[in-house]
């Protein structure tokens, strides 16, 4: 069986730049947009940067966490930019004046960036129960309304496959996190298994247990994601 293609999640470029072997990525996963959304031609810049670098990798922004997180929600860094009006009417991926004034920056710096799809990363305040289920379903529609495919990520209360199923009734791809000895079992098949390295150089039964994952794309995260990466792509391509 060939081994899942690697994605990436980064916040800085700089690290992942400076890392050689990630040509044959599949996915870039900008988490800096979830905390603090750059401006369309910052983003742009980036997006430049990115594909000078990796030109055949898919970017694929993070939505703001003033679309999808409540100010109660748990959330570690909050950016500087900020939209006028009541801070409790942003997030939650509510129907609410702040939140369409809120996706309309986003839309704005993804097209910047180049990209046609963006992550979602759902908080614990949208539950699985049916106003949950409402706001998400919504917000897929709404997404390719505006010419994005959605991606989901997750958090709090959905288990397994509940995700699973909830994804797959919407057509979206889903990304699922995994601890460091994943149990294949455990992830919803077809997902993105994100994984959080505990150390930049994968030991080889680590390599070989993401190798053998059941999923779309192994997702390296966390501060030892690029150099993780590129072992895993040495290792799984021969590059």
């Amino acid at each position: 069986m060939d081994a899942p293609p690697a994605g990436l999640v980064f916040s800085h470029p700089d690290p992942l730049l400076r890392t050689r072997g990630l040509g044959a990525l599949r996915y870039l996963f900008a988490r800096g947009f979830l905390l603090d959304l750059p401006r369309a031609a910052a983003a742009r810049a980036l997006g430049v940067r990115l594909r000078e670098v990796l030109p055949d990798t898919t970017i694929v922004p993070f939505v703001w966490h003033l679309v999808s997180h409540t100010p109660s929600d748990p959330l570690a860094g909050r950016g500087r930019r900020h939209p006028a009006g009541d801070p409790s009417t942003f997030g939650g991926l509510r129907d609410t004046e702040a939140v369409a004034t809120a996706l309309a920056a986003q839309v704005e710096s993804t097209r910047a960036i180049g990209a046609d799809t963006w992550l979602v990363h759902s908080p614990p305040s949208v539950t699985p129960g049916p106003v949950g289920r409402q706001r998400l379903a919504a917000f897929f529609t709404r997404s390719r309304a505006l010419g994005f495919a959605p991606m989901w990520l997750p958090e709090g209360l959905w288990e397994a496959d509940d995700a699973r199923a909830f994804a797959r009734d919407h057509d979206v791809r889903l990304l699922w996190p995994v601890g460091p000895h994943p149990d294949p079992e455990a992830l919803p098949a077809g997902a993105l298994a994100v994984v959080r390295p505990r150390r930049p150089r994968l030991r080889p039964a680590e390599v070989d247990a993401y190798a053998l994952l059941p999923a779309e794309a192994v997702v390296f995260a966390g501060p030892y994601a690029p150099a993780a990466a590129a072992r895993y792509l040495r290792e799984t391509t021969g590059g």
